[in-house]
């Protein structure tokens, strides 16, 4: 959905869906979360989260019984904010190398540096995939990659902070300010800032 806003505060939702997962340009993708949009030189970009899918989706794996969610990260490109097409090919692939316990990758920020695009985003592991509590505590993080078009993207990073979800990225300044949803396993939350080095 849309909503427009004139002070940036009280806004109206606009009636019509602007995007429907299984329909029109989201016809193959079951159901998407975590929207990020970025200003190009020309149009926009939106990355989403790809879910609704299980390991059996995948020929590797299409005669196993593994049941388990699967996210991945996947873009659409549009000329106005409004009218938006799926663009070719996954951003981050479930399993994506050197992450091949990866599960889930999702929840992403992006931030153009220079000539070059950086994605921070949240990943969740499991060679044997168990979602007890704990252990998807123990197993997941945010990493980072690098892109020099916004499309084919590298993973250079691991576990950048001892724990959090959610990242989301600003420029203010001179400065890059990331913001992370902390949380502990006894059930509190709180939002953290860092300044990158």
């Amino acid at each position: 959905m849309t909503a427009i806003s004139e002070d940036g505060l009280n806004f109206k939702t606009n009636e019509n869906p602007l995007l429907i997962t299984e329909q029109g340009e989201l016809k193959d993708v079951k159901a998407i979360a975590h929207f990020e949009i970025i200003k190009l030189a020309e149009g926009f970009r939106m990355y989403f989260d790809e879910s609704g899918l299980v390991p059996s989706d995948f020929e590797k794996y299409k005669d196993e019984n593994w049941t388990w969610p699967v996210w991945r990260i996947r873009s659409l490109y549009s000329p106005d904010g409004l009218n938006w097409s799926l663009e070719p090919g996954i951003r981050i692939d479930y399993e994506q190398e050197p992450l091949k316990y990866m599960q889930r990758a999702g929840s992403c920020t992006v931030i153009k540096e220079g000539d070059s695009y950086h994605m921070y985003f949240g990943a969740g592991f499991s060679p044997w995939e168990d979602l007890k509590w704990w252990k998807s505590w123990s197993w997941s993080g945010i990493y980072k990659a690098v892109s020099e078009d916004g499309l084919s993207w590298k993973i250079i990073d691991r576990n950048i902070f001892e724990r959090g979800s959610d990242p989301k990225i600003i420029k203010m300044g001179d400065e890059i300010r990331i913001y992370v949803s902390e949380g502990n396993r006894i059930g509190s939350n709180s939002i953290e800032s860092y300044i990158k080095k």
